[in-house]
């Protein structure tokens, strides 16, 4: 067999400095450019052959449950391939892995298709209840055996969609969004603090889900908005402790896990978001979440992380009716917080 070190002992040592050079360049670059050109041309292959599939369902004019039964065809056989695709070399698993990415996502979407599309013509009144539970049961089912982190964010975040249409069907929209934000975040929290890849779509999928209430906080007109207000400003605050004593546990309990618990880094968080109470939800969202990205140097949660803050600092700003004055002096605090959470991040050794 061939390899690079035989190679090498064939040339002549004046040119083996090049050859080494030759043999080590840009093969990651290479292997990244194939796989964008094999991903792109077998998913959209694929999607044009399955719109094909669906034009001669609907001009055939099929009832919703043959849609929903050419969907879970086609999600059962994009399972098992998966299962038996894995020994395949790596160019042509991604291939594969692409089709069968878009024959799930097809399949999932025939069956909530065919599904509310029956329910619709029957029972009109329960489609939301009805396209939340199966979102749910798309999402979990095959979640363990198709291990693609594409389908489980979609699916996950396709299922948050109808529980924020729940609500807002609800009619309780302002008080009830940020209960539900709230566990979106509690939820999604926990499955970045596990460090576990398998639940990271999830994670995502949890956390930027909250857009869709806030998109609707600042765009929509409530019937009922003066009725909500004064409860909800009570329970914001509930929100807020709750969530600070949530990632004050998580925090504790990991340093307690790995042996480096004491009453300085025990207290760090919970004093900075106790600082931050006057600050908004998404703000204390942010900010917990720099810790975490600071916490594990995660790139990609800090990226998020300022995301998020940016969005919520920018929605107190314009929310509040108070005097610009007042307004610059709320926007100097966050600054002095954030340097302040940064400064006794690297003191502790987290912002690395």
């Amino acid at each position: 067999m061939i390899n690079k070190d035989t190679v090498l002992e064939k040339i002549k040592p004046e040119n083996k400095e090049a050859a080494k050079l030759v043999l080590s360049s840009d093969k990651q670059n290479l292997s990244l450019i194939i796989k964008i050109i094999l991903g792109i041309g077998a998913f959209v292959s694929a999607i044009f052959f399955f719109l094909a599939l669906t034009t001669v369902l609907v001009f055939s004019r099929s009832q919703g449950f043959a849609f929903a039964a050419l969907g879970l065809i086609v999600m059962v056989c994009a399972v098992a391939a998966k299962l038996t695709v894995k020994n395949l070399s790596p160019g042509p698993r991604f291939f594969v892995d692409q089709l069968l990415l878009a024959a799930i996502l097809f399949g999932k979407g025939c069956i909530l298709f065919g599904i509310l599309t029956h329910f619709e013509r029957h029972r009109s009144y329960i489609i939301v209840d009805v396209g939340m539970i199966t979102c749910f049961f798309l999402a979990a089912v095959p979640y363990k055996f198709f291990d693609s982190a594409a389908d489980r964010f979609i699916s996950v975040f396709t299922f948050m969609i109808f529980v924020y249409l729940k609500m807002f069907a609800f009619g309780g929209i302002w008080f009830s969004s940020n209960f539900v934000m709230l566990l979106s975040f509690i939820i999604g929290f926990f499955c970045f603090f596990l460090r576990k890849k398998d639940y990271y779509p999830i994670a995502w999928a949890m956390v930027l889900s909250m857009a869709i209430p806030a998109v609707c906080n600042i765009f929509i007109v409530y019937k009922a908005y003066s009725a909500y207000m004064s409860y909800s400003a009570v329970m914001l605050n509930v929100y807020k402790i709750i969530l600070i004593l949530f990632l004050s546990v998580m925090f504790a309990l990991d340093a307690y896990l790995k042996g480096n618990l004491n009453k300085k880094t025990a207290l760090i968080l919970p004093v900075l978001l106790i600082f931050s109470l006057p600050f908004n939800l998404p703000v204390i969202y942010a900010l917990a979440l720099l810790v975490l990205g600071f916490y594990f140097s995660d790139l990609k949660i800090k990226i998020l992380s300022y995301i998020i803050l940016c969005g919520g600092i920018a929605y107190l700003y314009y929310s509040l009716h108070i005097t610009l004055l007042a307004k610059s002096v709320l926007l100097l605090v966050s600054g002095l917080v954030l340097l302040a959470l940064r400064e006794l991040l690297k003191r502790y050794g987290y912002a690395r």
